[in-house]
């Protein structure tokens, strides 16, 4: 029985993958690399200091720019986010309905609890999550499952009562590894993407959420 729903945010609560894309290749331009927005999505879910060091690596950048990067690509992300940022289709519904089910709510993210804190301040949605927590101080990030069981036990559930929301493949893997039921919600371009094929459910956005006869039956609605 699923007892408490976690979500991931960058691509599931707020439309950020392309601000993290744009900020990527941005970021890594000012520090003497090049990289595309193609390119960008090889760094999706991982945590902030991994993508930094993932693109030093890939562009040969000197080592000790790893926390100027990190920042830089931060600032930019928060940023677009505050000023251009969105809710994606069917996240309040969403949100609404699990309150209204009497299922805890928290949050699995790999991004800085600063940007964290910016989207739920931003979109007002500090009310809905019991616990929401980075892998930003976790010894390992996504697809590590480590921040995922770290939410289930902030919540006081066993993960294999937990459902896990994910757009991106390492989030997916970290959800399956932590023995939580995973929804994944890909985003676009992404959908044939076949190692989404772990996912128990895929949908195409969370406007779906809710009418889902699968969801609703895994949720014992």
């Amino acid at each position: 029985m699923i007892e408490t729903v976690i979500f991931d945010m960058d691509g599931i609560l707020v439309d950020s993958e392309p601000f993290w894309r744009k900020a990527k290749v941005n970021a890594v331009a000012k520090f003497g690399g090049n990289i595309t927005e193609q390119h960008a999505y090889q760094s999706t879910g991982l945590r902030i200091d991994e993508i930094a060091n993932y693109w030093i690596r890939y562009c040969d950048l000197d080592p000790a720019c790893s926390q100027d990067l990190a920042d830089a690509i931060l600032d930019e992300v928060i940023g677009q986010i505050k000023t251009q940022g969105q809710l994606l289709p069917g996240v309040k519904e969403s949100l609404e309905s699990l309150a209204q089910a009497d299922l805890k709510i928290g949050l699995a993210s790999s991004s800085p609890l600063r940007l964290i804190e910016a989207v739920m301040d931003t979109f007002d949605l500090r009310k809905y999550f019991s616990v929401y927590v980075s892998a930003e101080h976790q010894t390992y990030g996504k697809p590590h499952p480590q921040v995922y069981l770290y939410a289930a036990e902030q919540l006081k559930t066993e993960p294999h009562h937990c459902l896990a929301i994910e757009d991106s493949v390492n989030g997916l893997i970290a959800a399956k590894a932590a023995r939580m039921t995973a929804i994944c919600v890909p985003e676009p371009g992404q959908e044939t993407n076949p190692r989404f094929g772990i996912a128990d459910i895929k949908l195409a956005s969370l406007a779906e959420f809710s009418t889902s006869e699968e969801v609703q039956k895994i949720l014992g609605a």
